[in-house]
């Protein structure tokens, strides 16, 4: 979330979209979690 406060889960959104172009499931699956982690600590805030 440092490296990209303006949105970081817009940012994630794009890294997991561009691993789907790719066709890697484990790196979508990873940018997936980490936007589901942004999520949760700005639900927390």
């Amino acid at each position: 979330m440092r490296g990209h406060p303006e949105d970081p889960e817009e940012w994630t959104f794009r890294e997991e979209h561009a691993a789907w172009h790719r066709s890697h499931s484990s790196e979508r699956a990873r940018w997936r979690a980490v936007r589901r982690e942004i999520r949760r600590r700005r639900s927390s805030l």
